[in-house]
C-alpha cells in the first residue's frame, strides 16, 4: 500500500516550483514490515533571460530491520539534502541545472558536501533525453532516459537504481515459478503456479527463468541498464531487440546478484483479428550467497484472436532450457497454454 503526492507550478509562470512525496509500506510474513518515505522540492526563481537560481532538497528512508540488514557493510538507508545552484531554462521539457549540495546521514557524523546536475532536453517532438547525477545514502546516484521515435523505428535506453520489494519491482518479466515442497530433489517434484500464487505450508517458490531464486518478499537494491529497439517493417510485422544488464543487492541476506540478458521479439497479423507473435530470450546470470548462477535459454510462440466485441482467446507454446551450476535449478520444459477472456 502507498500513497503519493505530487503539486507543481504551472507551465507559463515564471517562478518554477514543485513538491512531491511518497509512503509505501510492504506487509511481509517471513520478513518484518518495509517502509520507504520519501519528499523532494525544487525551486526555481528567475534571475535574468532564460537563468534561474536553484534551491532544492530532497529525502528519503527505508525502514529495515538492523538485525538483518546488509549492504556492503553499511546500516545507514536513509539521507537528507539540500542545495543550490544555478539552472539555465527554456521549458519544462528543456533545461539543465547544477547545484551544491549538503547530505546529512543518520549515524554519519561529518556531513557529505557534493556536486550534482539534473537534465531535461527535448531535442525534437521525436527524441528526448533525461538524466542527474548525485549522491544518495549509497554513494554515487545516476539515472538515465534517451527516447527517440521516428514514423517506423522507436528506441530507447534507460540506467535505474532502486531500492525495492519484489511486489513492487516496475518490470514486467516472464516468471517461471515452480511450487516445491521441502526437501525436494529438483524440479522434477515441483509444480509450475504462477508469480503470484501464496505458497502452503512446507513449499518454497522458484523461479527458473531470472536469477532470483525464490520469489519472496526480501528488500532488495537494483541497478538496471537497458537498451531496446521496434521497427514497424509494415503495416502488419513489427521486429525488436533488447539488451540489459542489472545487479542486484538483498539487503536483508548476504547475497548478491549479476545478470546479462538479450531477446528479439517479432509480432505479425495475419488480420485484424488475429496476430502472431514469436519471441527469443538468453538470460546469463552470476552471484554469490544463495543467488543461482546459471544460463537460460526460452524461446516462445503465440496466436491471440479476437471472437467478436467481448471475447479473445491465445494459445501458446514456450521452451524454456536453463543450465544452472546447482543441478537442482537445471531443467528443460515444453509448456503450451491455452487462454480465454471474456469482457462483460
Amino acid at each position: 500500500t502507498g500513497v503519493q503526492l505530487t503539486l507543481s507550478s504551472a507551465e507559463q509562470q515564471r517562478l518554477i516550483w514543485s513538491i512531491g512525496a511518497s509512503i509505501d509500506e510492504a506487509k511481509r510474513e517471513r520478513y518484518t514490515d518495509f517502509t520507504s518515505e520519501s519528499a523532494n522540492a525544487r525551486v526555481s526563481i528567475p534571475v535574468m533571460d532564460n537563468w534561474y537560481f536553484r534551491v532544492q532538497a530532497d529525502y528519503e528512508d527505508y525502514d529495515l530491520d538492523e538485525g538483518t540488514l546488509n549492504f556492503g557493510g553499511t546500516q545507514v538507508l536513509n539521507q537528507t539534502s539540500y542545495g543550490a545552484g544555478v539552472e539555465w531554462r527554456r521549458s519544462n521539457q528543456k533545461y539543465i541545472a547544477v547545484t551544491y549540495n549538503y547530505a546529512d546521514r543518520e549515524a554519519v557524523e561529518e556531513e557529505e558536501k557534493y556536486w550534482a546536475f539534473d537534465l531535461a532536453w527535448t531535442l525534437s517532438d521525436r527524441t528526448s533525453i533525461q538524466a542527474n547525477y548525485g549522491k544518495r545514502f549509497y554513494g554515487v546516484a545516476k539515472g538515465l532516459t534517451i527516447q527517440h521515435q521516428n514514423r517506423s523505428v522507436t528506441t530507447s535506453i534507460t540506467h535505474s537504481e532502486d531500492v525495492s520489494t519484489l511486489s513492487r519491482l516496475q518490470v514486467e518479466q516472464d516468471f517461471g515459478v515452480y511450487a516445491c515442497p521441502q526437501g525436494a530433489d529438483g524440479l522434477v517434484d515441483c509444480v509450475r503456479t504462477e508469480a503470484g500464487y501464496d505458497p502452503l505450508p512446507g513449499e518454497f517458490l522458484v523461479n527458473t527463468v531470472t536469477a532470483i531464486p525464490e520469489l519472496n518478499e526480501e528488500v532488495r537494491f537494483t541497478k538496471l541498464t537497458a537498451a531496446n529497439i521496434a521497427w514497424q517493417v509494415g503495416p502488419k510485422l513489427t521486429l525488436g531487440a533488447g539488451v540489459s544488464h542489472s545487479e542486484t543487492d538483498y539487503l536483508e541476506t548476504e547475497r548478491f546478484g549479476e545478470s546479462d540478458s538479450v531477446n528479439v521479439f517479432a509480432d505479425y497479423a495475419l488480420s485484424r483479428k488475429h496476430t502472431l507473435n514469436a519471441s527469443l530470450s538468453k538470460i546469463d546470470a552470476e552471484g554469490n550467497g544463495f543467488t543461482i548462477a546459471g544460463d537460460s535459454l526460452s524461446a516462445a510462440f503465440s496466436l491471440s484472436s479476437e471472437l467478436g466485441r467481448n471475447l479473445s482467446t491465445g494459445v501458446a507454446y514456450r521452451y524454456t532450457d536453463r543450465d544452472s551450476d546447482s543441478d537442482f535449478y537445471s531443467m528443460k520444459e515444453n509448456r503450451i497454454s491455452f487462454t480465454a477472456t471474456y469482457t462483460f
